[in-house]
């Protein structure tokens, strides 16, 4: 499953999605949280980390090399996608730090976006769960 790279911002120029690094060992994980419409307190709870800058400027600019900066804490009231994904079975993976591949330089290596879910299955049983009279071969 993949989401949005950019949910764009609210009524009152708020982004409506917010990334924080989470380092795991040698991996580098993002956590994404959605900014709730209500923002009363009914929905979600504050950051209590904060979001990650990946803008042209922290990412080419202020950090060059480094993947972007924080950005400083965020006021508002967020839901926790990533654990929201985590319950019904879906999981993050890493970002990508290979020499011609990397979150640093290059922002689509960052997969944040990017949740999987595989029950166990290797890719071709998956497939032949989605193709039962085909098999593999509908998708190949």
């Amino acid at each position: 499953m993949d989401i949005l790279l950019d949910a764009g911002f609210d009524h009152n120029g708020f982004p409506r999605l917010e990334i924080v690094r989470e380092d795991r060992f040698d991996d580098v994980f993002w956590r994404v949280w959605l900014r709730c419409a209500a923002q009363d307190g009914s929905c979600g709870q504050p950051l209590t980390e904060s979001p990650w800058d990946l803008s042209y400027q922290a990412r080419c600019v202020e950090a060059p090399g480094q993947g972007g900066k924080p950005r400083g804490f965020v006021s508002g009231y967020y839901v926790d996608f990533t654990q929201l994904a985590e319950d019904a079975g879906w999981q993050r993976i890493s970002s990508y730090e290979a020499p011609d591949f990397d979150w640093r330089t290059n922002k689509t290596a960052l997969e944040f976006w990017h949740y999987q879910r595989t029950d166990g299955l290797i890719w071709w049983e998956a497939m032949e769960q989605v193709h039962p009279d085909e098999g593999a071969s509908a998708v190949v």
